[in-house]
């Protein structure tokens, strides 16, 4: 970890006159008897220019710095899961908490045998205890579970707004699902690859062979080499993916992109039989027609 991570530590608040009230009421009746001492919703009231210099992302459960919500995102990225990400912080405030230990008994021993400190053991004090790692009024080693780096995680990717747009408010997952959709381009280059899925098995029981759920990945590349579209693949044949690859050219349709002008691939005679049959489908089906006439007789 490049820093130390910052954590809000919240109470609860109780209301002593709801709790007198709720007596003898019915459970319709009832009322709420305790809250947070803090309000994420005070943030949105606030002018954006403040609200966005807010370091922490607040919770249910107190809060916890928006820079350890890009930490989760380079382990998942990575193929670490939520329980690493726990382990990694975990050891991090360990080993801090282990150098601050060493460093205050360094200076403790370091001043009791310094000439002229303690000119009489009369005088000496008993140094105070460092104290443990978990002590809320020394260290206060708090260390987030899984389960809670796992709600962070999804409440700051698919509920907490990032963006209005035309008075609606996006989300980050929503907001990246729409960049994924603009990520086309003049040229689309299909590539299908077996070599990963080869590996993938499903479990089986004694004595039963392990079966293959995918054959393959087909991923299809724009000229920036950015992922615009894969699909996995129940066979070998690219004739399985014809209807998904018509909703793929629908996309440019319908969000009134610029139609690819080439298709570059390493098996050209099949993806050309297979894009004259999905263009032709395509124009029966919308009336649309995404390619020249002379173009697909020769073979382009």
């Amino acid at each position: 970890m490049d820093h130390d991570v910052a954590y809000v530590m919240g109470f609860r608040c109780k209301c002593a006159k709801r709790a007198e009230f709720n007596k003898g009421k019915q459970e319709a009746e009832k009322r709420k008897t305790s809250f947070n001492a803090w309000d994420a919703g005070c943030l949105r009231r606030l002018p954006e220019y403040i609200s966005k210099e807010f370091p922490f992302l607040l919770t249910e459960r107190s809060g916890i710095e928006i820079c350890m919500v890009g930490r989760l995102a380079d382990d998942l990225v990575r193929g670490k899961g939520f329980s690493a990400a726990a382990k990694n912080i975990l050891q991090a405030h360990t080993t801090k908490f282990m150098v601050d230990q060493l460093k205050y008994t360094s200076l403790v021993n370091t001043r009791r045998t310094s000439s002229g400190i303690f000119r009489s053991a009369n005088l000496a004090k008993t140094p105070e205890r460092f104290g443990s790692f978990d002590d809320s009024t020394k260290y206060g080693g708090a260390v987030p579970s899984e389960h809670y780096l796992r709600d962070v995680r999804r409440f700051y990717f698919s509920k907490l707004p990032v963006l209005e747009v035309d008075s609606v408010d996006w989300t980050l997952e929503e907001y990246q699902h729409r960049l994924m959709q603009r990520w086309d381009g003049d040229i689309l280059g299909g590539d299908a690859s077996f070599k990963f899925a080869k590996i993938i098995r499903l479990g089986a029981k004694a004595g039963e062979e392990r079966t293959r759920p995918v054959y393959g990945f087909f991923t299809v590349f724009n000229e920036c080499e950015q992922v615009v579209w894969q699909r996995l693949m129940k066979t070998g044949a690219l004739s399985e993916l014809a209807e998904e690859l018509k909703l793929l050219f629908m996309r440019f349709v319908r969000n009134d992109f610029k139609v690819p002008t080439l298709w570059n691939t390493h098996d050209c005679c099949d993806d050309r039989q297979l894009l004259q049959r999905i263009l032709r489908e395509f124009e029966e089906e919308t009336g649309i027609r995404l390619y020249r006439e002379d173009e697909v007789d020769a073979g382009v």
